[in-house]
């Protein structure tokens, strides 16, 4: 179950963990610092720069002195209870945030909270004019705008002239304009006094100043204004119908943020637009626009920070943190990858955790809910869309939905076997002979199939499913491959088994309050199994050769090496009342999914005494050009190289030097290996 996201960040210590068969281990949190910004989908609500500087503002403020590469969480006396507005004066950043107005004059190494008022909720919006400062405060549906003549040392509450519902502020030659929901108005002594400027644009997103020009961006479109305070021109010739949130300007280029269409490009001031190419854009909600040192950054209403070089012809994704706090509904391995399936879209990484590439193009930033392999082909079960297939490992996506009931069919798992795709929904469960192409529904029609609770044995299968009317909830039984099934009545809390797993002829069912069950006679009987496990509410069970793990619902995560006769605690260290939604097991790493801090690892290697230490010698593989369509160069002292897919099978290139020919690849993602490390590349 999706649970909110908090907005209050606590730090725990990680403690050294004893484990079975380990000695001491910890747990660490994969991608990154600990913080809960630039999360799998963050919602930037602005961006500024200073210097070598770049920040992004979401549920706290983040810092990147690389162009956005990698980012590090600022503190140094900011509140951290979410940054809505920055503004750059001189040496000077401001910060409106949830705690009010902070300052930095050291830019942005230590933060004092400014005195502008004690009950000012939070800070939506800055404005300097010299010495004076313009800010607005919001406190439930009304704002107060606050107006400072001495540099923010005392404040005065503007007058109600302006409207209760400023979205913005700009400032050309000393005046001083408000957008509003009403229109935009304007001030030409320090705020005091507020008057309408000419009819035409309401609902104001955001204000930009070009070339001594003032733009208005609306939900309406984009309007120019003719003067101070005269009449405005609707510049929306190119502009699709939708509200515009962000806007910056660059000499002659004028750039539009939209909510749903991506971004705009104006080169003749406003007056026609063309939409600039969505290559690498993979979410169209602009929430901030910024430039700087040439380079155009894109903040987004649910998947971070985009950068492009070229004017916005091109776009990456430029979140380190990509996973930081996101929502994980699973973790699976698939072939020689781990995956992420996320609130936002798939995620791939091939360095244990410490980088995440998104892998869902054609999907977007949508729920997935599990991924897995099936005759060469990578399949993707949504949370809202159905399934989706890749037969080119990953590069691009399509919808294989047929014969599902509805469009937009929630799959909660998915699962192959002997070349049968089964996919459990809130339908019911859906089968597929057929590679996906179409899709039946032979089994719990209108009834939700349980995340985790689906298993197969040769020709038995068990299904967890949900209750619903009067159709029984609980646990389901079928010998023959799904054709039919009976309910298994001898296991407690049947309507609340979260995960099924198998060990041999051994099933396990991890239920909400009961702990973990075990039936050795394909679901029959049932004993407890539940030595040692002192957190019954099991959510997800997963097998690792002979090693059965349990996470739970408040970040407990367990291990049973005698087939659930005894649990050792291994998730000291995780954060307290966290669910854990899923885990898995690659290259000796234990890996726990979780709704709110994105995705954890564990070692489960023998510590360094017991193992023989080899010193790292090789240097991490480069390649280049990538994306490719002939070659590639790589940059490596290891050897040999090898080419792969995400599923592990190996490719032959002719290999001259430190090039390797890939003209005969077909399309798709592969990485290329030296032995000791692995580099992800794309042949176009």
């Amino acid at each position: 179950m999706k649970t909110n996201r908090s907005f209050h960040f606590f730090l725990w210590a990680i403690a050294m963990l004893a484990m079975a068969h380990t000695s001491e281990a910890q747990w660490v949190q994969t991608n990154g610092p600990h913080n809960e910004i630039l999360t799998y989908g963050g919602d930037v609500s602005c961006l500024a720069s200073i210097g070598n500087k770049l920040f992004a503002g979401e549920s706290g403020l983040l810092l990147s002195t690389d162009s956005g590469t990698s980012w590090t969480q600022v503190t140094g006396g900011l509140s951290g209870l979410g940054v809505g507005t920055l503004l750059v004066s001189g040496d000077k950043i401001f910060a409106g945030t949830m705690g009010g107005l902070f300052l930095s004059t050291d830019s942005g190494t230590t933060w004092n909270l400014m005195p502008v008022d004690t009950s000012v909720i939070s800070v939506t919006s800055i404005a300097v004019s010299g010495r004076d400062l313009v800010v607005v405060s919001q406190s439930g549906f009304l704002s107060t705008t606050f107006f400072s003549t001495n540099n923010g040392l005392s404040w005065n509450v503007v007058d109600s002239e302006l409207p209760p519902d400023v979205t913005c502020l700009a400032v050309i030659d000393g005046n001083i304009y408000a957008g509003t929901y009403d229109g935009v108005f304007l001030s030409n002594n320090n705020g005091a006094n507020w008057t309408p400027t000419g009819t035409g644009p309401r609902y104001v997103r955001a204000l930009a100043v070009n070339g001594g020009n003032l733009f208005a961006g609306t939900d309406n479109g984009m309007f120019l204004l003719n003067g101070n305070g005269g009449s405005w021109t609707e510049d929306t010739i190119g502009l699709p119908d939708s509200p515009i949130y962000a806007l910056a300007a660059n000499g002659q280029n004028l750039y539009a943020g939209t909510s749903g269409s991506g971004v705009f490009l104006s080169t003749n001031n406003g007056t026609s637009w063309s939409a600039l190419p969505d290559s690498g854009l993979t979410y169209p909600y602009i929430s901030a626009l910024l430039i700087n040192n040439g380079n155009l950054y894109a903040g987004t209403a649910g998947s971070g920070v985009f950068l492009s070089t070229d004017n916005g012809a091109h776009w990456t994704v430029h979140n380190p943190l990509t996973l930081i706090t996101s929502h994980i509904y699973g973790v699976d391995t698939v072939g020689g990858s781990l995956f992420a399936c996320t609130e936002a879209g798939l995620f791939v990484t091939t360095d244990s955790g410490a980088s995440w590439t998104p892998d869902s193009n054609g999907m977007g930033a949508i729920s997935i809910s599990s991924v897995i392999a099936s005759d060469g082909n990578l399949f993707a079960g949504t949370y809202s869309d159905g399934v989706f297939l890749s037969t080119n490992n990953g590069l691009h996506w399509t919808a294989v939905d047929s014969g599902f009931t509805y469009q937009g069919l929630s799959v909660k798992t998915l699962t192959q076997y002997a070349g049968v795709l089964y996919a459990t929904t809130i339908g019911g469960l859906f089968v597929s002979t057929n590679n996906g192409t179409s899709w039946s529904n032979p089994a719990f029609r209108g009834q939700g199939v349980n995340a985790n609770s689906f298993a197969i044995m040769g020709t038995n299968m068990i299904a967890g499913v949900q209750g619903d009317g009067g159709s029984q909830g609980g646990i389901y039984y079928s010998p023959d491959s799904g054709v039919d099934w009976s309910p298994v009545q001898d296991v407690p809390a049947l309507s609340n088994v979260n995960a099924l797993a198998v060990i041999g002829t051994s099933i396990y069912a991890g239920t909400s309050s009961d702990g973990v069950w075990l039936s050795t006679d394909n679901g029959l009987d049932w004993t407890e199994a539940n030595g040692g496990l002192t957190d019954l509410n099991v959510t997800t069970l997963l097998v690792s050769g002979t090693n059965l793990f349990a996470g739970t619902s408040i970040g407990h995560i367990f291990l049973s090496s005698d087939s659930g006769t005894s649990w050792t605690s291994i998730g000291s260290g995780l954060r307290v009342n966290e669910e854990i939604t899923s885990l898995a097991v690659k290259d000796s790493n234990l890996y726990a999914g979780t709704p709110d801090s994105g995705i954890w690892r564990h070692s489960l290697a023998p510590p360094p005494s017991a193992v023989a230490q080899t010193p790292a010698t090789h240097p991490d593989v480069q390649c280049y050009p990538n994306p490719a369509m002939s070659s590639i160069t790589i940059a490596s002292s290891a050897g040999p190289l090898t080419i792969l897919d995400p599923l592990g099978r190996s490719y032959e290139a002719k290999q001259t030097a430190n090039t390797l020919d890939i003209s005969s690849l077909p399309s798709g993602v592969y990485f290329v290996s030296d032995g000791h490390n692995r580099m992800k590349f794309v042949k176009e």
